[in-house]
């Protein structure tokens, strides 16, 4: 729950936040019991009521519900902006294209009958920023070519690189299953904020100027996000290969070695499989 609320809270809170809704959009009309029940189930005990974005869930719950209204707000308040953001992380004649690709994404359920991306949304933070760091990996995974690499085929690859230790390529040919294993374990263990910004960096190579300016951040403190999801990342996977191996003390320091020194490499195959749309929210840092 938002904040550590309690239920009569949140609702007495979303209760307000209807009310406001209904000022900011007066032409999108929803139900407030309708409302209040599918903000709820988006409350987060990580953002405390004062700082949960609730209003604009007022407007995906309607987009949700194919509110013509509420698709014509959302066009207009929050797709129009993104042609300024866009602008200054691809090319002109992806704009559109990016854009265009967004709004299925957004508001079309898939093959599976899988809800429309738009739901995810939850309101830890602005709806603007949520849909522009979407809008930005859109459009840089637009123009990359060859994404959709396995691990296990980096892995290998990794495996013989010119110049490599030979104890290393030993360890990882003896633990190859174990190591990806405990890759996965440790990136899924991380927070979906924490793994954007490892793909916006490592799989679309947006700097860390660039990601300073994405996050209305100063490029020292991108860096420094960087660097303490490395090394969470990097504590993570150690102890799951710990737990896995009955290895010496120097062989498993040995291994150590090896995470950090193949992090990057492993983190492009893992991270081109996690396509999900994301929030990332940089003031929970």
């Amino acid at each position: 729950m938002a904040g550590s609320a309690t239920e009569i809270e949140i609702a007495t809170h979303l209760a307000g936040v209807w009310e406001a809704a209904r000022v900011r959009w007066p032409s999108v009309v929803i139900d407030q019991t309708a409302f209040v029940a599918y903000a709820s189930r988006h409350a987060t005990q990580q953002v405390a009521l004062d700082r949960w974005s609730a209003v604009e869930l007022y407007l995906t719950c309607a987009v949700l519900s194919a509110d013509p209204h509420a698709v014509a707000a959302f066009e207009v308040e929050y797709f129009r902006p993104l042609d300024r953001a866009l602008a200054r992380f691809c090319d002109p004649g992806l704009i559109e294209d990016a854009k265009q690709v967004l709004r299925v994404r957004l508001l079309v359920r898939n093959e599976d009958g899988d809800p429309p991306r738009i739901a995810t949304f939850t309101g830890r933070g602005p709806l603007g920023k949520w849909l522009e760091v979407a809008a930005v990996r859109t459009a840089v995974s637009l123009r990359r070519k060859d994404r959709d690499v396995p691990i296990e085929d980096h892995a290998l690859a990794a495996l013989q690189g010119v110049g490599a230790d030979p104890k290393l390529v030993h360890l990882q040919q003896t633990y190859l299953a174990e190591f990806t294993k405990a890759w996965r374990a440790g990136l899924s263990e991380l927070e979906p904020r924490d793994r954007t910004l490892l793909r916006l960096h490592l799989l679309d190579r947006l700097s860390v100027e660039t990601l300073g300016a994405l996050y209305g951040v100063h490029a020292t403190t991108a860096a420094r996000w960087l660097r303490q999801v490395r090394e969470r990342l990097a504590d993570r996977v150690r102890e799951h290969m710990r737990s896995g191996l009955h290895v010496s003390s120097a062989e498993l320091e040995s291994i150590v070695a090896m995470i950090h020194s193949q992090m990057d490499v492993t983190l492009g195959g893992l991270l081109s499989e996690d396509t999900g749309l994301r929030e990332s929210r940089p003031d929970d840092r």
